[in-house]
């Protein structure tokens, strides 16, 4: 817009000047929100000499690669305790702080969204109309999956992922190497046909995953609830056939029964408590490959390439 007209661009070069004509030498703030090509940052900013140096310009983008250089990357932490509580509590109440007799459920609701904004803004306005009693409810009830508006928009970034192997390396991550060493985890996935380099990347790019200082893999709690929908929406007529078997008992009693099928593509074991099964029966020819972790036996199905 112009003077309250529209101004038509015909190309991208010819965007580029009007913008560099209309900010030149002019102390301005830009905002580029949700970023995920490469060149729509390069062709809005450019190498930015034509801003003033009192310019600030502010970028989102789930991309943490588009903002490896210079000045541009800043990573965000999680909101403290005090900083949750009060951005919760204005979503959920108008105010700064929560009433003394929702201190309970208030307290269980910001231990399950661990720091995350989205998830105080999107459960404080959806909680913040209720009573104690609806909030125990939907509380229990969100400590299993959470609500469909964070999903949908913590699914994001999983959809974003091109390639269906990275999604797949996502989704094995999350039922059997939460915790496991980075290095491990490669050479078992590399074993089983993936190039899991690029694809832990790739998820480390779109912040699915994240390495800590001991080169474990970790997420964000509701990050795995959101893939652990996704396997369960998988085949939404055949509920008790999914792809990862995550529970005991269950994977114990398919290995047993020998009832798996084609769909599953892994299942973990903790061995403890198998040996304490009363009825143990030869397991070892299922599958292709276990690998052991101490306490627990993850088994994948490997796919050829």
């Amino acid at each position: 817009m112009h003077k309250g007209k529209s101004v038509k661009i015909y190309n991208v070069d010819e965007g580029v000047m009007k913008i560099k004509n209309a900010m030149c030498c002019r102390k301005v703030l830009i905002v580029l929100d949700n970023v995920d090509n490469p060149e729509q940052f390069k062709s809005i900013i450019g190498e930015q000499e034509w801003l003033s140096s009192r310019s600030k310009i502010i970028i989102t983008t789930q991309f943490k690669s588009l903002l490896t250089k210079g000045r541009w990357k800043l990573h965000i932490e999680p909101l403290n305790a005090n900083e949750s509580r009060k951005l919760f509590a204005l979503h959920a109440f108008g105010q700064e702080d929560h009433p003394e007799n929702f201190n309970e459920h208030c307290e269980c609701v910001l231990r399950f969204c661990d720091g995350l904004p989205l998830a105080l803004c999107v459960l404080g306005s959806f909680l913040g109309c209720r009573s104690t009693d609806e909030w125990k409810s939907e509380i229990e009830e969100l400590q299993e999956i959470p609500g469909s508006q964070i999903q949908k928009v913590l699914r994001k970034s999983y959809d974003s992922l091109q390639n269906d192997r990275h999604k797949e390396i996502f989704l094995h991550i999350i039922f059997f190497f939460i915790g496991w060493d980075k290095d491990v985890v490669l050479k078992i996935l590399d074993g089983c046909g993936f190039k899991t380099n690029s694809g832990v990347q790739s998820l480390m790019d779109r912040c699915l995953i994240e390495i800590n200082e001991s080169n474990k893999l970790t997420m964000h709690q509701l990050v795995r609830n959101m893939g652990i929908a996704v396997v369960l929406q998988e085949s939404p007529d055949e509920p008790g056939n999914p792809s990862r078997i995550w529970n005991h008992k269950e994977a114990f009693r398919v290995l047993t029964e020998k009832t798996g099928t084609q769909t599953i593509k892994g299942l973990i074991l903790d061995m403890h408590m198998l040996r304490e099964e009363k009825h143990v029966r030869p397991i070892s020819n299922y599958g292709n490959h276990i690998y052991e972790n101490s306490v627990e036996e993850s088994m994948l199905g490997c796919e050829d390439n």
